[in-house]
């Protein structure tokens, strides 16, 4: 081994000894790369409560207004079925009211009484001769049947059966034709035996219930 070997030698391990001496590792420099923590943590900010305040008004704002929007559809939804609910029962009693009168005899210890907000019969119920009335008692739509063997005898009560509930208006009508006089007029009343025919020709019903009114003409076959 010559003295300029030697001399490269020591020059090569010089230069390995700066560049570890250099190194962070070994100079105990922190690493400055993706993955550390320390920077990483320092970078994360929380929400201050202005923001906070902010971010929670719009979320209750939207919440009413969903909430709102669904409570109308509810309430329409509703109203909807109620009145078709009513609407099904008014046509099942004014069916039934029909059936009676068409049904009505010609017994003249009865006959036939009309009022405004009341009408009297003649049926036959169950083979028997019975008094029929239908009126409104307190707000509620009422059909009564009474044998007329208990009305002489003055015995059983009327059976009374509630048809219709929170009736605001009832109103029975009744075509009357004066001498002299070429169309029919209705009016609210038909009194027994103060009249030329026994019964009138038609029954006018009007029944008013919440904001609904309805109303229906029956023809009857014993005029």
């Amino acid at each position: 081994m010559n003295i300029q070997s030697c001399h490269c030698e020591a020059r090569s391990a010089e230069a390995i000894l700066f560049l570890i001496a250099s190194s962070p590792a070994f100079s105990g420099a922190p690493r400055k790369d993706k993955y550390n923590l320390s920077r990483v943590r320092n970078d994360v900010h929380g929400f201050t409560f202005v923001e906070v305040l902010i971010a929670v008004t719009i979320f209750s704002i939207l919440s009413l207004a969903v909430f709102s929007t669904f409570s109308s559809g509810m309430r329409m939804w509703r109203r909807v079925q109620d009145t078709a609910s009513t609407q099904r029962k008014v046509i099942m009693e004014f069916e039934r009211f029909s059936q009676d009168l068409r049904m009505m005899l010609n017994f003249s210890d009865i006959g036939f009484k009309g009022e405004v907000e009341k009408i009297i019969f003649p049926v036959l119920s169950e083979g028997k001769i019975a008094q029929v009335t239908y009126w409104l008692d307190e707000g509620v739509f009422t059909r009564t049947v009474q044998d007329y063997k208990d009305i002489l005898d003055g015995g059983k009560a009327a059976k009374n059966k509630r048809l219709l509930k929170e009736v605001g208006e009832l109103k029975f009508s009744f075509p009357h034709k004066k001498e002299g006089d070429t169309e029919y007029s209705w009016e609210n009343t038909w009194k027994k035996g103060e009249e030329p025919q026994v019964y009138p020709p038609l029954v006018k019903i009007n029944l008013k219930i919440n904001d609904a009114e309805f109303n229906k003409t029956i023809c009857l076959p014993v005029s």
